[in-house]
C-alpha cells in the first residue's frame, strides 16, 4: 500500500505545486491538455503544457514555433507554424518549400508516401490539398500552420491561413505527461475524471516531464 501511496502523493503535490504557479502567473501563461494526434511524435494525448498567453507581435513569432488557437468548434488546438507574412509556401509531395527553397522538419511525421499527380487513385484521399499546395503568398498579419502528424492534421492546406491576433499562446513545455485512451476523452462523470486520474498515475511518461517544446 505504501509503494502505491508515495507515487500518488507525489505526483498530488506536484499538481498542486503547479496549479499555484499557474494562479500566479495566470497573466501570463497558461496551461492546455493535448488531446488529439494531429501533433505526434512532438506532442502526445494526455500531455499537459505551459503556453505563454496572448498572440505574437511580427516581431516576436518564429518559425517552427507551436501555437495555439481555437478551431471553427471553438476547441484549442495546436499548430506549428511553418510560414511568415509576405512569404511564398508551396509543397509537392508532401515536401515543403518556402520562397522555392525545402524546408527541413525533423520533427514532421508521415503515414504513407507521397502518391504522384499521375496516379489513378490521386485525389481520392484529399491528397489533392493534403499532399500538394499552392503556391502562394501569406499575406500581410497572417500565418501558415501544419500539424507535424502531416496527414492526420486540419489546418492551413484546409482551412485557410492563421490570423496573428486569434493566436492564443506559444507552447513553451511539457510539465506532465501520462498515455491516455481516447475512450477518458468521451467520459464525463465525476467518478470517471476520479477512476482515470488515480489511474494515470502508473502510466505517467516520467522521461517528458518537463520538456522543452521544440
Amino acid at each position: 500500500m505504501r509503494t502505491a501511496i508515495k507515487p500518488f502523493a507525489a505526483v498530488l503535490l506536484f499538481a498542486l505545486a503547479v496549479a499555484s504557479a499557474f494562479r500566479a502567473l495566470r497573466g501570463r501563461y497558461y496551461r492546455v491538455e493535448v488531446a488529439g494526434d494531429s501533433m505526434r511524435p512532438t506532442l502526445r494525448p494526455g500531455e499537459f503544457l505551459v503556453l505563454r498567453r496572448g498572440a505574437p507581435t511580427p516581431g516576436e513569432v518564429q518559425p517552427g514555433s507551436i501555437v495555439a488557437l481555437h478551431d471553427a468548434t471553438g476547441r484549442l488546438i495546436l499548430k506549428r507554424v511553418i510560414g511568415l507574412p509576405g512569404e511564398t509556401v508551396e509543397i509537392r509531395q508532401k515536401q515543403v518549400y518556402i520562397d522555392g527553397e525545402p524546408l527541413e522538419e525533423p520533427y514532421v511525421h508521415f503515414l504513407e508516401p507521397p502518391i504522384s499527380r499521375d496516379h489513378p487513385e490521386y485525389g481520392l484521399r484529399g491528397e489533392s490539398r493534403r499532399d500538394d499546395f499552392g503556391p502562394e503568398k501569406i499575406p500581410e498579419g497572417q500565418l501558415f500552420v501544419l500539424g507535424d502528424n502531416r496527414d492526420n492534421s486540419r489546418d492551413s492546406r484546409f482551412w485557410g491561413y492563421l490570423p496573428m491576433d486569434q493566436v492564443k499562446g506559444r507552447a513553451l513545455l511539457v510539465y506532465w505527461s501520462y498515455e491516455a485512451s481516447r475512450e477518458e476523452y468521451r467520459r464525463t462523470g465525476v467518478w470517471d475524471w476520479i477512476r482515470d486520474t488515480a489511474s494515470a498515475v502508473g502510466r505517467t511518461r516520467w522521461r517528458r516531464f518537463f520538456h522543452v517544446i521544440r
